[in-house]
């Protein structure tokens, strides 16, 4: 768990989102770029850990999807809102309302996103430096906004010195 690596695969170079900012539809648009550049034709989506009082009171199992990369925005967030039943609009059983921890990955494991709602922050693992493809997504490299970012998650405003060491030493840019 973050500020632990959160990723088995050795990516070497990490951007940084605001949770918030990006979940939901939002992410489509990295997700797409992403895929598009690495020639990915389909992106899982795959919640790891959910809120103990929604949805593993109604199930034991955990929604993961895969999409092809050729959806619009406004597909896959039909999907992120879709019951596991097809029901829509969804809410114990969607991936959108169940969500604390999930990971988007790629076929060609060149990257992965993973995130978290109460850590407030996406991490991008890249095999290699493409920091081009996210300027305009408003990715971030382990700076100072990172780091402040998560001193809002506490509640002094004060990230404690081993957490952020810790942020520091799995995070930067190798």
């Amino acid at each position: 768990m973050f500020p632990d690596q959160v990723f088995h695969e050795q990516y070497k170079y990490f951007w940084f989102q605001e949770f918030s900012a990006l979940w939901g539809d939002d992410i489509w648009d990295t997700l797409k770029l992403l895929a598009n550049y690495y020639s990915d034709n389909q992106i899982l989506t795959a919640v790891l850990d959910t809120p103990p009082e929604t949805y593993r009171t109604f199930s034991d199992y955990y929604n993961w999807i895969w999409t092809p990369s050729s959806l619009t925005k406004e597909e896959y967030s039909e999907l992120l809102w879709t019951e596991s039943n097809g029901v829509r609009p969804g809410e114990i059983g969607s991936i959108q309302f169940t969500t604390t921890t999930v990971v988007w990955l790629s076929p060609s494991r060149k990257w992965a996103i993973w995130g978290n709602i109460d850590q407030e922050i996406c991490i991008l693992g890249l095999t290699d430096r493409q920091g081009e493809l996210l300027g305009e997504n408003n990715w971030k490299t382990l700076d100072d906004d990172v780091l402040e970012l998560q001193e809002q998650i506490y509640e002094d405003g004060i990230i404690p010195n081993e957490v952020k060491n810790k942020i520091i030493q799995n995070y930067q840019m190798r």
